[in-house]
This record gives C-alpha cells, structure tokens and sequence, in this order.
C-alpha cells in the first residue's frame, strides 16, 4: 500500500515536469540564440575586414596610377592634446601617407557608403589627420566610386598650402 509521502511525492514531481520543461526550452533557446548571433557577427565583421583589405589594395593601384608614391601603409601616430592641463597622449591609424610633386597626403580609404563626406565621422577622421599629421594635404579615397578626392580643411596647415601653392 503505499504511503501518504509516497503520494506528496508523485504529485509534486508532476507539477514540477512542465515548469522545468520550460525552463529547459527557454535556456536552450536562449543558447542557440546567442550562438546563432555570435556566429552572425563574425561572419559579418569578416567580410567587412575582407572589404576593408580588398579597397585598400585598390587604392594602392590607384593611388600610384594617379602618380602619388606610398611613403607607408596602416601608419600609426600619436600627438599630444591636453585635458585638465595633463597631457594625454592620443594615438591614431593612416591607411596610406603617399607623395606627390614633393608634398605628402595623409589618406583615407572608404568602401562603401562610408565615403560621404557628410558623414560626421568621416569628417571628424580627416580633421584629426588634419591636425595630428605633419601633411600638406588629406586624400579621401572613395572606393565604390573609384575616385581619389582632395579634402582641405580651412586650418593654418590648408591656408598655408594656398599661399605657397604646394599641394
């Protein structure tokens, strides 16, 4: 015969398959989710880095085409900016510094709809170029469109470029 207990005890099993049932699909749902996602995001951050690489050695060939020398590629520079009055060392990456009739370019390589010159972004990149290089000028290289653009800042390093015609 059985017990008292022994009735407590299928009873409370029972009620508990359904919610442990649920439990279980929402934490395997959960896990296919985030892995379905991860895979996603590296697939989607490869074929951006692919893109990326595939523009910049187009515009290496159109960069020489167009008669600039590649003086570097992926150049990293810092300069100096002061917060507070303490110094912070800010540091930063040129796709390609290049050469051209004795006057060196820092430029930029875009593919995609990146390369509009409305974007904020890109913008705020070519002014810290602007300021942080030792450059007479900035190359905005448009990748979809196949065109190298000459981008000038009203700053004293572009004002200088006018008044001695260098650049």
């Amino acid at each position: 015969m059985a017990s008292v207990s022994d009735g407590i005890l299928r009873w409370a099993t029972a009620d508990l398959h359904l919610p442990v049932l649920l439990i279980g699909v929402v934490v395997v749902s959960v896990a296919l989710t985030l892995t379905v996602r991860r895979w996603y995001v590296g697939r989607v951050q490869r074929y951006r880095l692919r893109r990326a690489r595939d523009g910049e050695t187009r515009a290496a060939r159109l960069l020489t085409a167009a008669g600039y020398e590649i003086v570097g590629s992926q150049v990293e520079h810092s300069y100096d900016l002061w917060l507070d009055g303490q110094a912070q060392t800010v540091g930063l990456r040129a796709d390609y510094l290049a050469e051209r009739d004795g006057c060196r370019y820092v430029v930029e390589v875009k593919t995609g709809t990146a390369c509009d010159i409305r974007s904020a972004a890109t913008r705020r990149q070519l002014l810290e170029y602007d300021h942080a290089f030792d450059a007479e000028g900035l190359v905005l290289a448009d990748m979809q469109k196949r065109l190298l653009r000459q981008v000038r800042f009203r700053s004293p390093r572009a004002r200088r470029c006018r008044v001695t015609g260098k650049c």
